[in-house]
């Protein structure tokens, strides 16, 4: 077996002049060993990067003001009822304050009331 080369697993195994027999792993090119170096040196950098924080969501705008003009001739008495109804039922099902002027607007135009 002299001068014959022999792979063992990973390593190549070649005839020493100190023995039959020396383990000698395959060389890498130049090539290959800069690429893993610049792997190596872009994995710690991208690791250690943190994305900064998401913006904080804009706040809704203001509620702006209703004007309620009663449309059916209702008392001032049954107007205060049916804005107190409409509030109240807004106010139960509304998740912003866009919906809860929806919300009261539809009542309260259900109700004989236009809404501005």
């Amino acid at each position: 077996m002299s001068g014959a080369l022999v792979m063992l697993g990973a390593f190549v195994v070649a005839p020493h002049a100190g023995g039959p027999f020396m383990a000698q792993r395959p060389r890498r090119s130049v090539a290959a060993r800069a690429g893993l170096a610049v792997a190596l040196a872009c994995s710690s950098i991208v690791a250690c990067y943190q994305a900064a924080p998401a913006p904080a969501p804009a706040p809704e705008p203001a509620p702006r003001a209703l004007t309620i003009t009663a449309q059916r001739k209702q008392s001032q008495r049954q107007q205060d009822r049916d804005k107190a109804d409409c509030q109240n039922m807004a106010s139960g099902q509304a998740t912003s304050s866009a919906t809860w002027a929806q919300i009261f607007t539809s009542c309260m135009g259900g109700r004989g009331y236009m809404v501005e």
